[in-house]
């Protein structure tokens, strides 16, 4: 046998023709999987974004989501995921988190109005979800001690209002 029929796994040689059932069968397993959205769909699970972005504050439940857009809460968490490349809960997370930074940034307001206003409960939950996502806490990023580098635009943006551009 030529090494362009066989593959060696485990010790085992195995046909290439084995190998390639094998992955032509996970593609269609995946195929089956992937959700397959109506228009109807795509303007429900839009309805469901622009629901979420309205009122970052308010905890909703993902029933009271699916009620209120008409779809089965499957069908809205895989729809979901599958359209926008990321679950409710991230989504809503990173709404918080982009709204929390813009009134740090904007307003002279405590961090714990802050954290209520960007929907959080308790503000443990806030420093919490905040350093996951920024790396630093939200006092930290506050007093300017970690600005952040945009490669993109070669611009410097920190805590305080406005951009300084590196280059002269």
């Amino acid at each position: 046998m030529g090494i362009d029929t066989h593959i060696l796994r485990n010790d085992t040689q195995l046909p290439l023709t084995g190998i390639l059932e094998v992955c032509l069968s996970k593609t269609d397993q995946q195929k089956q999987d992937a959700m397959s959205l109506t228009q109807h769909d795509i303007e429900c699970l839009f309805a469901a974004r622009e629901m979420i972005a309205a009122d970052i504050s308010r905890h909703y439940t993902i029933e009271q989501i699916a009620m209120h857009v008409g779809l089965s809460t499957t069908k809205l968490k895989k729809g979901f995921k599958e359209l926008f490349k990321t679950t409710l809960f991230e989504y809503l997370e990173t709404e918080r988190m982009e709204k929390a930074k813009e009134l740090m940034r904007s307003t002279d307001k405590s961090l714990k109005q802050i954290s209520r206003l960007a929907g959080f409960r308790y503000m443990n939950n806030f420093n919490k979800a905040f350093k996951r996502t920024f790396g630093v806490s939200p006092h930290e990023w506050r007093k300017g001690l970690y600005s952040v580098l945009m490669v993109m635009g070669h611009l410097f943006a920190g805590p305080f209002d406005g951009a300084i551009s590196l280059l002269a």
